[in-house]
C-alpha cells in the first residue's frame, strides 16, 4: 500500500481549489476559503500560495493570530523552501502573528536581509519599533515605508503606517499634522483606525471631574493622598523602563491601600494617577465615548490604588 503522504501531487487541483478560495473570501466566507485553502494544500503538499492562502486567511481575515503562527509552524519545511515574494509573504505573516514585539522584529530584520527596500517589511519593523519605544528608528522605518509603497506602480497607501506615523507627530505635539494623517488613515480602513475624538484640555478635565464624582463612596475614601493628573502622551522613559505599551490609557504609580501600612522608612510619596489625553482620544469614536473611557480608565487605575491587579479589576468589571 502507499502511505497517504505519497500519494501523487495534483497542482491542477490545487489551482483550482485556491481560485475557489479567493472566490469565496470575495464574499466574506473566510472559514469556507481556509477549509478549501486547506484542501489545495492536500492536493498538493509543495504549493506554497496555499500554504500563505491558509496562513494569511487564519490570520487576517479570522483573527486567530496563535492559530496562523501554529499553521505556519506545522508546514515549516514547506515555508522554509519558499523563495522571493513569498519567502517575504511567509516572514511577514510570521511577525504579524507574533504577540511579542522582539520576535517579530527578528523576522522582519531576516526579510530586510533578503530585499532591503521592501515596503511591508520596513513598515511592519516600523510599527514594532514604535511598540516597544524607540520611537527614532519606528519613524525613519515607516517614512521609508511611506516612500515605497509611494513609488509602486500604481502607488499604494498602507492604513497602519499612516496611523502610526500619526502616532509618532502626536508624540511631538504636532497634533494637526497627526489628525491629517489620521484621516487618510480613516479613510483607507475606518474599522481599524477611527479618527480621533479631540477635546479641549477643559472638556478632557471635566470628564475627569465628572469620573471621579461617580465613583463608589468606598473607592473615594481613598483618594485624598493621590495624585490624579492628565498627560498628552506616555512617556519615553517609563516606557522603556516598564515595556508598557504607548497607546496605554492609563497608569496606576505608587504605594496601594492594600500595602501602605506594609511599607517602612520615611513616608512615600503621593500615589498617582495618570490619564494619557491623546491615547483616550483614539480610543473612541464619539465624544460620550471618549467621556465613558475616561470614566472607564479612572475606575481601572484607582482599582490599582485600591490593590486590585489586573485579573482582580477584570473580575469585578473593570478590566
Amino acid at each position: 500500500m502507499r502511505w497517504p503522504w505519497s500519494r501523487r501531487r495534483d497542482p491542477e487541483a490545487a489551482a483550482r481549489l485556491r481560485a475557489e478560495a479567493a472566490a469565496l473570501l470575495d464574499e466574506g466566507r473566510a472559514e469556507e476559503a481556509r477549509d478549501r485553502y486547506e484542501q489545495a494544500l492536500a492536493a498538493d503538499p509543495e504549493d506554497g500560495e496555499a500554504l500563505l492562502g491558509v496562513v494569511n486567511v487564519t490570520l487576517c481575515d479570522l483573527d486567530q493570530p496563535d492559530a496562523a503562527l501554529a499553521r505556519l509552524r506545522r508546514a515549516s519545511r514547506l515555508a522554509r523552501r519558499l523563495e522571493g515574494e513569498q519567502r517575504l509573504q511567509a516572514l511577514w505573516l510570521e511577525a504579524e502573528a507574533q504577540a511579542d514585539p522582539r520576535p517579530a522584529l527578528a523576522l522582519h530584520e531576516r526579510a530586510l536581509a533578503l530585499a532591503p527596500d521592501d515596503p511591508w517589511h520596513r513598515a511592519g519593523r516600523g510599527r514594532r519599533h514604535f511598540e516597544v519605544a524607540r520611537f527614532d528608528e519606528a519613524r525613519a522605518d515607516l517614512e521609508a515605508a511611506r516612500d515605497g509603497f509611494a513609488r509602486r506602480d500604481p502607488p499604494e497607501e498602507d492604513a497602519a503606517t499612516l496611523y502610526t506615523l500619526a502616532c509618532l507627530l502626536e508624540r511631538d505635539d504636532r497634533v494637526a499634522e497627526a489628525d491629517r494623517l489620521f484621516a487618510r488613515a480613516a479613510t483607507l480602513d475606518p474599522d481599524a483606525y477611527p479618527r480621533p475624538v479631540r477635546l479641549t484640555a477643559k472638556a478632557f478635565d471635566r470628564a475627569v471631574e465628572e469620573a471621579l464624582r461617580s465613583l463608589p463612596p468606598e473607592f473615594r475614601a481613598h483618594l485624598e493622598n493621590v495624585v490624579v493628573q492628565t498627560v498628552d502622551v506616555p512617556p519615553v522613559d517609563m516606557l522603556r523602563e516598564t515595556g508598557h505599551d504607548p497607546l496605554l490609557l492609563g497608569l496606576y504609580e505608587g504605594v496601594n491601600v492594600a500595602d501602605v501600612f506594609a511599607v517602612e522608612g520615611p513616608a512615600h510619596e503621593p500615589s498617582r494617577v495618570s490619564l494619557y489625553r491623546r491615547n483616550i482620544e483614539k480610543a473612541a469614536a464619539t465624544r460620550d465615548e471618549v467621556v465613558e473611557q475616561v470614566r472607564v480608565t479612572v475606575l481601572h487605575e484607582v482599582g490599582h490604588h485600591l490593590g486590585y491587579d489586573d485579573e482582580g479589576l477584570d473580575h469585578i468589571g473593570l478590566g
